[in-house]
């Protein structure tokens, strides 16, 4: 028998987002909270990050990566919609830790600290994001990332 975690990771994601779609109860949605923070958990980043010569790597990488991001989405949002907002800061925290240019994911933390009564370290996120994404991507935030950031100025 063989365990990898790639293949658990997906079969964990799986599972919950079939939770997600059906889930009747509190006890279903804790299942898939459960199963997704799992997963969220054995997710350490690229997977074969020494072959980027390697155009399969590259492929299972970003699907992967794919995957860690809709799951943490999922997962914040439930957190955030049951008020769980440090929880959900946690976790968005460590996807930026994943990929400090994900810029969705600053975001949805902009939007959790503002609800957490946290507008100035919200604000701080925002000039992180605009200066990750200006000095690894050379590109300025998007105008919905501008959008969340214009809303915390005026509160």
């Amino acid at each position: 028998a063989c365990w990898i975690d790639a293949w658990v990771f997906e079969q964990l994601l799986d599972k919950a987002d079939a939770l997600w779609v059906d889930a009747r109860n509190e006890a279903q949605r804790m299942e898939a909270c459960e199963l997704t923070c799992q997963a969220l958990d054995l997710y350490q980043g690229a997977f074969l990050a020494g072959e980027s010569w390697n155009t399969d790597a590259i492929s299972v990488n970003e699907h992967l990566h794919n995957r860690y991001f809709k799951g943490l989405y999922k997962l914040g949002d439930h957190l955030v919609l049951n008020n769980q907002l440090k929880e959900a800061q946690g976790f968005l925290e460590h996807g930026l830790q994943i990929d400090d240019c994900a810029e969705e994911c600053y975001r949805r933390l902009m939007t959790c600290l503002q609800r957490l009564g946290q507008r100035a370290e919200a604000l701080k996120v925002f000039e992180r994001c605009r200066r990750t994404l200006g000095a690894r991507l050379g590109t300025e935030p998007s105008r919905e990332t501008v959008t969340v950031y214009r809303s915390l100025q005026v509160h």
